[in-house]
């Protein structure tokens, strides 16, 4: 067979091409069959390319999804397509998965000057060959640190199918990396075995496509069995699910199906999971958690280096000097999305200049996101922003007793202190009541050595200075 001839991606010719018609045709099959049946196999199906005077479509999620494509809507494809390529005859229609694609329609797919692109944050399902990567997380390009390390090696041995795991959950406030390690799981997991079932979807969409499927009055079979099928059911922010019964109840029908069948269930959160029905919360009981924290100072510049390397990569160039860097890494004790959009300020700030963007043009850039430089810290702030961060009052922080619970919170305080505020070290020793200011001088250098040698005592002080700078 020539294939050279007979492999056409803009398909037999004429004034629509076949990449043209299914664009057409995938909009009004979205009005025939539903929001969730689209969702969940029409639009992760791609046209690969004609071959011997057949038009090649892959069913990017395997066998669930092409099973349910030849039984329920071959016909329509068919004959949407020819509508709009005005033939006069059927357009013969081959469905296969993946794993199923000769190497010369794999080439053609990965190719495709119109495949669709990777998906980024939000779960679309995979829509390129399972060699490369479906979603943007991926373990190659997420920085390591003291704050995610226990995460990252958990992540690892989720996408190597670790049979001991059966529900993951990855905790942490908003911008420390939760979805790109879900998503790097999908992705290292493919990568091992292309005929896995992965299922990636975030919480909201989860509620969205069980409400649309039953608001419909339509068969909710479809993303039943689109979910329940997965081999690893990966379900970012599921507190959105939280507080809707009927969806919690399918939640959990849901999680029972993919663990009953040997798979793994791995949920993202920004903190502990509450708020759902008593049998959900069981479950959620038995996870095993990874909490994300922070990222310390290190690899907030670990992760301003990459991200100024893949802007670079985008923007001929694009620099910004160590100096600047190292100013907003200390200055700027954020989640790694602050970070970016940190980064975003600093290169609107290149735009508007030559070379690279030296520490005083990124101080000028990021002067908005900078408000410890206009507000003034006192050691009442201080002291308010130590004893929250520790759970305790005030009153209990200042008590004069050696307890290591109290004095080593008072130590923190006394010291930073020191270095957010002019004040004297009588003056300091005065405001914490009465001590003398061989105390607060012994703190500040206790805690400045610990600072050096605890990775704890560092997080800790990152956390206070975090709560100092957030505005009033």
């Amino acid at each position: 067979m020539n294939h050279q001839r007979e492999t056409d991606l803009a398909g037999f010719g004429g004034d629509v091409s076949a990449q043209t018609a299914w664009a057409m045709s995938k909009g009004e099959l979205r009005n025939e069959f539903g929001e969730g049946y689209y969702r969940s196999y029409i639009e992760p199906l791609d046209l690969a390319a004609e071959e011997d005077g057949a038009y090649v479509f892959v069913a990017r999620n395997g066998r669930t999804q092409r099973e349910w494509l030849d039984e329920k809507a071959r016909a329509s494809i068919v004959a949407r397509m020819a509508a709009h390529m005005q033939s006069m005859r059927p357009i013969p229609v081959r469905i296969c998965e993946y794993r199923d694609l000769s190497p010369i329609l794999r080439d053609c797919l990965e190719q495709s000057p119109s495949a669709p692109t990777p998906a980024g944050v939000g779960g679309e399902p995979p829509r390129a060959a399972p060699a490369r990567a479906f979603w943007k997380g991926r373990f190659e390009t997420f920085c390591e640190g003291p704050s995610n390390q226990k995460a990252l090696r958990m992540a690892r041995l989720v996408a190597e199918r670790s049979g001991s795991l059966k529900i993951v959950l990855f905790s942490g406030q908003p911008g420390v990396g939760k979805t790109h390690l879900a998503e790097a799981i999908a992705n290292a997991a493919l990568a091992r075995d292309p005929g896995l079932e992965v299922r990636v979807i975030s919480g909201q969409r989860f509620t969205e496509d069980f409400v649309d499927a039953v608001s419909r009055k339509r068969d909710p079979a479809a993303f039943k069995a689109y979910l329940r099928s997965a081999d690893i059911l990966i379900i970012d922010d599921v507190p959105r699910v939280a507080g809707r019964k009927a969806t919690e109840e399918e939640l959990y029908d849901t999680i029972l199906a993919v663990l009953d069948r040997g798979g793994t269930v791995v949920l993202t959160a920004a903190s502990a999971l509450t708020g759902f029905g008593e049998r959900l919360s069981h479950h959620f009981s038995c996870a095993t958690e990874c909490a994300i924290d922070l990222p310390d100072q290190p690899l907030r510049r670990q992760i301003l280096d990459s991200l100024v390397t893949q802007r670079a990569g985008e923007y001929d160039g694009f620099g910004v000097t160590p100096e600047a860097l190292d100013m907003i890494a200390e200055r700027m004790p954020v989640s790694g999305r602050e970070l970016d959009g940190a980064l975003s300020q600093v290169f609107a700030e290149w735009l508007n200049g030559e070379g690279a963007v030296c520490l005083e043009r990124a101080e000028e850039a990021l002067r908005s996101k900078l408000p410890d430089r206009e507000r003034r810290v006192t050691v009442d702030m201080i002291k308010a922003a130590v004893a929250k961060h520790y759970s305790m009052s005030v009153a209990e922080l200042l008590r004069k007793t050696r307890e290591k619970a109290v004095s080593h919170p008072r130590q923190m305080a006394m010291y930073l202190s020191t270095k957010h505020t002019t004040l004297s070290l009588p003056n300091i020793a005065r405001l914490f009541g009465g001590y003398d200011h061989t105390t607060v001088l012994y703190a500040k250098r206790k805690v400045a050595e610990l600072l050096l040698t605890c990775a704890q005592t560092q997080r800790d002080a990152e956390q206070v200075v975090k709560l100092l700078r957030q505005p009033n």
